[in-house]
């Protein structure tokens, strides 16, 4: 999905335990119409939900994160045109089918935009 067409999904390659992706911004998704006008940035929430649904792709399991416990917010992702984003992900753990603990980097062509470790469990809805 996407975080519901705020992102275009350009490649998603998973090689043990790294998972990474290329995904396209959607500069006319309406989020930016209210964050904020003048001056529109991807929400930090939605750069968390992104990551949570590229690891459930990867491993074609749902799963939710139950845990941020680390969000760094290094540069902002303007939506003022459509841009490309590198999404770099590392499976901390993966000994436990039920739960994993991520290291998430998403970065711009200016520079490294976010860095993130977060829990997710697997979700006990279907899909």
């Amino acid at each position: 999905m996407l975080v519901k067409g705020l992102f275009d999904l350009v490649s998603l390659e998973t090689q043990g335990t790294e998972i990474n992706s290329v995904v396209k911004l959607n500069s006319s998704h309406v989020v930016f119409s209210g964050h904020f006008q003048g001056n529109p940035i991807v929400p930090g929430v939605l750069l968390i939900q992104l990551i949570e649904e590229l690891y459930s792709m990867a491993i074609q399991q749902k799963m939710v994160v139950r845990e941020v416990e680390q969000a760094k917010f290094l540069l902002p992702i303007s939506g003022a045109a459509d841009a490309l984003l590198t999404i770099s992900l590392v499976n901390l753990i993966s000994s436990d089918e039920n739960f994993v603990r991520l290291e998430a980097k998403i970065s711009t062509p200016e520079g490294i935009s976010n860095k993130s470790k977060l829990k997710l469990i697997k979700s006990k809805q279907h899909g």
